[in-house]
């Protein structure tokens, strides 16, 4: 870097500005890539970080008997939305969550309400993140969180009532 110097003070004055001035934009785009790997290196440390706190769900327990039970089947939209409602219930629990996760189950939700015909894993998807969104309490997460988290209550609400 001394010899970069020594040779711009033995440049005419002209030139040396405009030497002056490409070194600087170089140390600007240099500056800009720099801030924005330390962006990406803090947004996958809080991915880990959020990956770390999820828990793994338990598989559920399969009754053999009722595997071999003579199938009645009951296909109506009531009774597969309140079989999905009883599985993905969660009582008692909080979750704290973030922007990103909000978003996704903002996105998610979103989809779900232009979508025409739903079957049973549609509403197992549902009521899951009817759950999920249920259990957040708005008073522990940041504004912006709140915020989306309440609108995809507003929409799984207009679902809901499309439903009915």
């Amino acid at each position: 870097m001394a010899d970069k110097i020594e040779e711009l003070k033995k440049l005419a004055p002209e030139e040396r500005i405009k030497k002056i001035k490409e070194i600087e934009e170089k140390l600007e785009k240099e500056k800009k890539l720099i801030e924005e790997m330390l962006r990406e290196s803090l947004l996958a440390l809080k991915k880990e970080e959020a990956l770390k706190r999820v828990k793994v769900p338990e598989p559920d327990r399969v009754n053999i008997d009722e595997l071999f039970k003579p199938a009645v089947e009951d296909n109506s939209v009531e009774s597969i939305a309140k079989e999905a409602d009883s599985q993905q219930r969660v009582s008692g629990l909080s979750y704290r969550i973030n922007l990103e996760e909000a978003e996704s189950l903002y996105r998610e939700i979103r989809e779900m309400g232009s979508t025409d015909q739903w079957g049973s894993e549609e509403f197992k998807e549902f009521y899951r993140v009817q759950a999920i969104v249920e259990a957040v309490d708005t008073r522990l997460v940041e504004d912006d969180v709140a915020e989306r988290v309440n609108s995809t209550r507003s929409l799984i609400n207009i679902i809901r009532q499309y439903l009915k």
